[in-house]
């Protein structure tokens, strides 16, 4: 007779005592018994599931129906071959090898060695993987676990979702320990806290609630809503703080940011470092753009870029140049190397080691110079100090501006201490303390010692009136046309 397929349905039927007669047409000998039918379904058939089997009908009499057994008892149902164990009510193996279920409603589809060991547990496939907990799940892979209430594992080896609600999508040895969090891959990556995730990567750690690591090696998301986008070796340790990338960079205080860059530190809120390499913000709000070794530790300070600079209290800027240091509130360093301005709105455009130390004081640039006083302003030229209120000392060398509104317009080594004193040049002329108000113009090694007296070497007067003294007016130079002789109307 050739080979036939028969139903489970029509094999129950066959195979019942009662229907010996329908058996007996169809050809098929009668049986004693149930257990008259041996289990040797793989050496027998080619076809056989839950509702088939391909019987050689020549060996009918040692072949099962069906690969499945039905634990009454439990109402669970394991295949006949492979040692698998269904040991829950309502539990099951599909197939595979070594596969076990340990509690009610479990379920293990196939692979080997897995273990579904609490109510409701799946083990779809796979090798070693075990869902250990309520309503937990393995999809495949090798090796990995589900211990978190609706937790799930999806694939990869060694991986362990740990929380409730937590999913490990695939990867290396990876485990989510917080509830609803979500690591998608990579590998030794770890989510510790409330709905955490890390998409990638390795050796990467989200411990706080809602925290995120897109990527990368070595980066750790250690506050609630913190965020690391990528890089390696980067910490966010603030609430809502950012590191987007770069190395060993540090944002670690609430709402700080670290762009990119290299070993950059934000302590501040709010704080933001966009790149560059070992820069440090260390106050609310304060801002670096970029560049090597700056600080910003004032609020809503700022350092553009350059080398070395550090603007140190509130709302104090440096642009660029290296070494600059602007310690005055709303202090400002366009550039240069070694500026410092100390005191409220004080102001060095450039140049190299410039000091503005007074409020409102400014120095536009040169080397050297000291605007050391409210409001006093050195222009540029080199050692040049203007230390009195409002002083001025325009340009030159070695200039000094000591006394209220003195100045110095240029020259060299020309001092002007008296109140309002004025110097238009020359060099080593000087205005004494008590000689408010005089002037020196130009010439060299003059001396004023008198208020209200202006200094000269030598006058060139053109064009004087010769007119009679009759009608001038007080303090007119005249020249007698006869004589040659100036005079000074009284």
């Amino acid at each position: 007779m050739p080979n036939v397929t028969v139903s489970v349905d029509i094999d129950n039927f066959l195979q019942s005592n009662s229907n010996n007669t329908a058996r007996t047409s169809l050809g098929v000998p009668s049986l004693t018994s149930f257990n008259d039918l041996s289990l040797g379904v793989n050496s027998l058939n080619t076809n056989v599931n839950s509702n088939s089997a391909n019987w050689n009908l020549s060996y009918y009499n040692s072949l099962s129906s069906t690969p499945y057994t039905l634990i009454t008892a439990t109402s669970s149902i394991q295949p006949v071959r492979g040692n698998n164990a269904a040991n829950g009510n309502y539990s099951n193996v599909v197939g595979g090898q070594y596969n076990t279920t340990f509690c009610n409603y479990s379920n293990v589809g196939g692979g080997r060695l897995n273990t579904a060991s609490n109510s409701y547990s799946i083990v779809v496939g796979g090798c070693c993987n075990r869902a250990n907990a309520n309503f937990s799940s393995v999809v495949g892979g090798q090796c990995n676990l589900a211990c978190g209430i609706y937790s799930n594992v999806g694939s990869g080896s060694g991986n362990t979702a740990c929380g409730s609600y937590s999913n490990v999508g695939s990867g290396l040895c990876n485990i989510a320990y917080g509830s609803y969090s979500t690591i998608a891959g990579g590998a030794s990556n770890k989510t510790c806290n409330y709905n955490s995730t890390i998409a990638g990567g390795a050796n990467n750690t989200a411990s706080g609630q809602y925290s995120t690591v897109s990527g990368g090696y070595s980066n750790k998301a250690l506050s609630a809503y913190s965020t690391i986008a990528g890089g390696a070796n980067n910490t966010a340790s603030g609430q809502y703080s950012t590191v987007s990338g770069g190395y060993s960079n540090k944002a670690l205080n609430a709402y700080s940011n670290v762009g990119s860059g290299l070993c950059n530190i934000a302590y501040g809120s709010y704080s933001t470092i966009a790149g560059g390499a070992s820069n440090t913000t260390c106050n609310y709000n304060s801002t670096i753009a970029g560049g090597v070794n700056n600080t910003a530790s004032g609020n809503y300070s700022i350092v553009s870029g350059g080398y070395s600079n550090k603007a140190l209290n509130a709302y104090s800027t440096i642009a660029g140049g290296s070494n600059n240091t602007a310690s005055g509130n709303y202090s400002t360093i366009a550039g240069g190397a070694s500026n410092t301005t100390c005191n409220y709105n004080s102001t060095i455009a450039g140049g190299a080691n410039n000091t503005a130390s007074g409020h409102y004081s400014i120095v536009s640039g040169g080397y050297s110079n000291k605007a050391l006083n409210a409001y006093s302003n050195v222009g540029s030229g080199a050692n040049n100090t203007a230390s009195g209120h409002y002083s001025i000392v325009s340009g030159g060398y070695s200039n000094k501006a000591l006394s209220a509104y003195s100045t110095v317009v240029g020259g060299a080594c020309n001092t002007a201490s008296g109140n309002y004193s004025t110097i238009l040049g020359g060099q080593n002329n000087c205005i004494c303390n008590a000689a408010t108000y005089s002037s020196i113009i130009a010439g060299s090694n003059i001396t004023a010692v008198s208020a209200n007296t202006a200094y000269a070497p030598s006058i060139v007067l053109t064009n004087v009136p010769t007119a009679s003294a009759a009608g001038m007016t007080t303090g007119t130079i005249w020249r007698c046309s006869t004589t040659n002789v100036l005079y000074i109307m009284p």
